[in-house]
């Protein structure tokens, strides 16, 4: 089940994503006020408060992040986006976040785009990428269209998606071709650690 963005506080989803970063990094280090402006943090500072912003209404402050985002990371954020807790982006530049939807615990590298295919000035959410929980996008991976990413899957780098990908798959290559991320085919033809 995915926790929804609308459900939980800024403080708590601020939380989470520190929490998924540690755990990523194999730390366990309490977020303190000092580290929300960590150069590994600060970006998810912005995108957390531009969104919470417009949730609120506050059209303005919420351009005022994102322009904040852009310039200081060239992280380019569509405020209509859902993004669950637990976001990580460990080298943020050049990434573009149009996406309708991003689950829970999501990992993406640097140089990712997640949007329409065509402009979509009116921001159609049925046009935009939908990303599930635990979802891992690799560097310049780029993910267009109304289509939905699968819970647990993973996009290779530089590989590009315009089609659905179903649960636990990885999407490799140039349009991307799913294959299973675990294979019980090579899993038996795996050597035994006894």
């Amino acid at each position: 089940m995915s926790m929804s963005e609308n459900n939980l506080s800024l403080r708590t989803m601020l939380r989470e994503d520190w929490r998924h970063l540690q755990e990523l990094g194999g730390s366990d280090r309490p977020l303190r006020f000092w580290k929300l402006a960590s150069p590994r943090f600060a970006h998810i500072v912005l995108i957390r408060l531009s969104l919470s912003a417009k949730r609120r209404g506050w059209t303005i402050l919420s351009k005022l992040f994102s322009f904040l985002l852009y310039f200081g990371f060239r992280v380019e954020l569509n405020t209509n986006a859902e993004i669950g807790p637990g976001l990580v982006l460990p080298h943020p530049m050049g990434i573009v976040i149009g996406a309708h939807h991003i689950g829970a615990r999501a990992l993406i590298y640097q140089n990712v785009t997640l949007g329409a295919k065509s402009p979509d000035i009116t921001y159609n959410p049925s046009l935009r990428p939908h990303l599930g929980d635990n979802v891992t996008v690799g560097s310049g991976a780029v993910i267009v269209g109304g289509v939905r990413i699968g819970s647990g899957s993973a996009v290779a780098a530089n590989s590009l998606v315009t089609r659905d990908i179903d649960e636990d798959m990885i999407a490799i290559g140039v349009p991307a071709q799913s294959k299973p991320i675990f294979d019980p085919r090579l899993e038996s033809k795996r050597p035994s650690n006894s």
